[in-house]
This record gives C-alpha cells, sequence and structure tokens, in this order.
C-alpha cells in the first residue's frame, strides 16, 4: 500500500534554501529605505553589494526554483523577468510614505543643518551629526542644498531643500544623474531616485 504524500516535503529545508535568496530580494526592496537608515553609516556601501549578491544567486537559482515549481524552461524564463519587473516597480511602493515620515520626524535638524552651513560651512562638527542620521553629505549648488541620505556607485536618494521662492523641479540629481522620480514633501524637501 502506498503511503499518502507528505504536505510538509513540499516545504523542505532545502527547498527554501532554493527561494531564499529572492524572499531576501523581495524584503530589501520593500524595506531598503528603513534598514538602510538603520545600518551605521561607515557601513552603507555594504547594501548594494549584498542586493547585487542575492541577485545573482537568485539568477543561479532560478532553474532550481522553476524545477521546485515543476515549470517548463520557457516558463522559468518568465519566472525570472516577472519577478524582476515586479522588484522594480514595487522599489518605490513605500518611498513616498517613507521619505515624508523621514522629514517630518527630522525636519529640524535638516533646517539646522542649511542654517550651520550658511553660518560656518562643513566642518568636522556637521560632518558628524550628519554621521548620526546617516546622511552621507551636503552640498551646496544652484541655489539648492542637497542631501544624500545614500549614494554608492550610481544608487542612490537624497532630499533637496532651497531657499528660492520658485519652486521648480530640477531636472537632474546634483552629481548630473537623470532622476527617475521626484515627490514634493513639504513646501520646500524632494525625494530624489535612481533605483529604489
Amino acid at each position: 500500500m502506498k503511503n499518502p504524500p507528505n504536505p510538509t516535503e513540499k516545504f523542505s529545508l532545502k527547498t527554501l534554501l532554493i527561494f531564499s535568496p529572492l524572499l531576501i530580494l523581495y524584503i530589501m526592496v520593500l524595506f531598503g529605505f528603513s534598514l538602510r537608515q538603520n545600518i551605521p553609516f561607515e557601513y552603507h556601501y555594504l547594501f548594494p553589494i549584498v542586493f547585487l549578491l542575492f541577485f545573482v544567486l537568485f539568477l543561479l537559482l532560478a532553474p532550481a526554483m522553476g524545477r521546485r515549481l515543476k515549470m517548463k524552461p520557457f516558463y522559468t524564463f518568465g519566472f525570472i523577468v516577472v519577478n524582476v519587473l515586479v522588484l522594480y516597480f514595487n522599489s518605490s511602493i513605500k518611498r513616498e510614505y517613507e521619505v515624508t515620515s523621514f522629514v517630518e520626524e527630522n525636519e529640524k535638524e535638516l533646517l539646522n543643518f542649511v542654517q550651520y552651513f550658511q553660518k560656518n560651512g562643513e566642518d568636522s562638527t556637521l560632518l558628524t551629526n550628519m554621521e548620526n542620521m546617516s546622511i552621507s553629505s551636503m552640498e551646496y549648488g544652484k541655489g539648492n542644498y542637497h542631501f544624500s541620505l545614500y549614494y554608492n556607485l550610481g544608487y542612490g536618494y537624497g532630499l533637496t531643500y532651497t531657499d528660492s521662492l520658485q519652486l521648480a523641479t530640477p531636472k537632474v540629481a546634483p552629481n548630473g544623474s537623470p532622476i527617475i522620480k521626484w515627490i514634493k514633501v513639504k513646501e520646500h524637501w524632494y525625494y530624489y531616485s535612481y533605483f529604489d
């Protein structure tokens, strides 16, 4: 007599390990802003490296995932494409809420940075205070004050503040990179994203 199929066999530890890179990628995409804000300043550069590592691991394990899901090879390719697109489009799903919350919680400190910079320029006190808030840099250009909350290898996000009464959405990021999305926050704050 045949033994009945064990439902836990489908969810074995091996299956969990095979699908874990994809799961970790989704966690990194959906909670990336919060994760990076809680990573110590000196380790910010690790986030994109870990992301790329898990992305490559996902691509390598995709055929095994397809076999676990009983997919034909062509459908496995579709599985990869669909997940890459879902990761990309979900990457900014919570950003407006996250950056609005960040500005509301830290607006006073950010304005203090602008005022301090206007009086003293960039010095060690300003840099230390910015590092404590996980702000990697602040620069002034074209009448705007740019705060880089995270930047590495062309990937990042930040805020721009202007004293100008004419509020216009900048066309490019402070370093000249094209901007995917600007979000107006309060009167003068914007959030920019390259791929986030």
